[in-house]
């Protein structure tokens, strides 16, 4: 039988990437980390590490051993830290992420209410255009914005966001106004997408979907915005970070009889039987404030 604390001390130099960095997470000297990865290789009869002089690999056996084990004792850790909670009192570091729009005007806020609340709490936000894989990343739970496609964790659904078309009253003068969703076509387009793609599709309303080629693409909706303000075409924006500009005249309403589609928020978490006290009610501040009316 494979020890139990070698196979931990093997797992945590999987995910730091080096004997070294797993030495200092674990506090533990360097040798002793050596020596105990080699005597799980005796116990297991198998290399599970490949080491040369600058980098360090798992083996094909040593992967396996990596997600076979990686989860339960993840999940042995957050039980031992939910017995040692006091119960229901939140404490310790809590790891979420989001997309750098979304952590700003969302998750941050959030967070400082939530370490007021407990005094014995600390956040990390990790803002990334990625989808950060919650497990790898050893992160508590995310927010997710459109579809999801990660059916392991469970998915909670935020209030969705409301959509607008805009433009700046600079490219208005120039261009004219669209007098309907298909002159859209006739127009500069500033779009957003994930990997900067100019092709993309516009949902406007459940009936009406534009494949859409913008003459500038974006990677972020803060560039889709200063692009918008800067008079270089149409935008399809989240209406909460138009709003602003909306009421100070730089920027003008478009079709908004047609645009009716909502951009979709869920909050991500891994399914466990027993939660930490203090993502339970992390979980329950982030739905008080930011869930479905």
């Amino acid at each position: 039988m494979l020890d139990l604390n070698d196979v931990r001390i093997f797992c945590k130099v999987a995910e730091k990437g080096s004997l070294i960095g797993a030495a200092k997470a674990l506090s533990l000297p360097s040798s002793t980390v050596s020596r105990r990865i080699a005597a799980l290789e005796q116990q297991a009869g198998v290399k599970l590490l490949q080491r040369n002089t600058r980098t360090l690999s798992l083996t094909q056996e040593g992967q396996r051993l990596y997600s076979a084990m990686s989860p339960p004792l993840r999940e042995i850790a957050n039980v031992q830290q939910t017995l040692q909670n006091d119960g229901n009192k939140p404490q310790g570091v809590l790891r979420v992420t989001a997309p750098p729009l979304f952590a700003h005007f969302f998750l941050t806020p959030v967070a400082c209410r939530f370490m007021a609340l407990y005094a014995d709490t600390q956040v990390e936000i990790v803002a990334s255009r990625s989808r950060l894989n919650l497990i790898d990343e050893e992160l508590d739970l995310a927010i997710r914005a459109g579809e999801l496609n990660d059916s392991a964790m469970i998915a909670r659904p935020l209030k969705p966001l409301p959509l607008i078309l805009a433009a700046a009253p600079e490219y208005l003068q120039q261009r004219g106004l669209p007098g309907s969703s298909a002159e859209l076509q006739q127009h500069d387009l500033i779009v957003f997408n994930a990997n900067a793609s100019r092709r993309c599709q516009w949902q406007l309303n459940p009936q009406t979907a534009l494949n859409v080629e913008g003459r500038l693409a974006t990677s972020s909706y803060d560039q889709t915005l200063h692009a918008c303000l800067a008079g270089a075409g149409i935008a399809l924006l989240p209406a909460f970070l138009a709003a602003d500009y909306l009421a100070n005249g730089k920027l003008t309403l478009l079709l908004p009889d047609v645009v009716t589609q909502q951009l979709s928020l869920h909050l991500l978490y891994p399914s466990r039987q027993l939660q930490p006290a203090k993502l339970r009610a992390f979980i329950d501040l982030l739905l008080s404030e930011l869930g479905p009316e």
